[in-house]
């Protein structure tokens, strides 16, 4: 990224071609692997108790965990790395809450 540009716009920048290239290329497209994300995390969940059985997570609500998630490890050690990811997260939520 050039150094002319607001760290903040470069964080957007990197996360949007993150998550409509380089992930794309490497995994797919997110909605599939985040549907099954949530359907194990469900699973997970009910086993433990913690969730009612006819509640079931969403693909969005998966992506919005794994953003947090990547907040929690950046609370640990700060790697722009961490909100980069959290970044291309929160904007695959949006989508796939528009979606839903």
């Amino acid at each position: 990224m050039s150094d002319n540009i607001p760290k903040r716009k470069a964080v957007l920048l990197e996360a949007a071609e993150t998550i409509t290239q380089d992930r794309v290329d490497k995994h797919g497209e997110p909605e599939d692997s985040f549907e099954a994300i949530a359907q194990f995390w469900t699973t997970y969940l009910k086993s433990k108790g913690v969730m009612l059985r006819n509640c079931e997570l969403t693909k969005a609500d998966a992506s919005c965990m794994l953003a947090l998630f990547k907040v929690a490890r950046h609370t640990v050690q700060e790697n722009s790395d961490n909100l980069v990811d959290c970044a291309g997260y929160i904007g695959i939520t949006a989508e796939l809450t528009d979606k839903e």
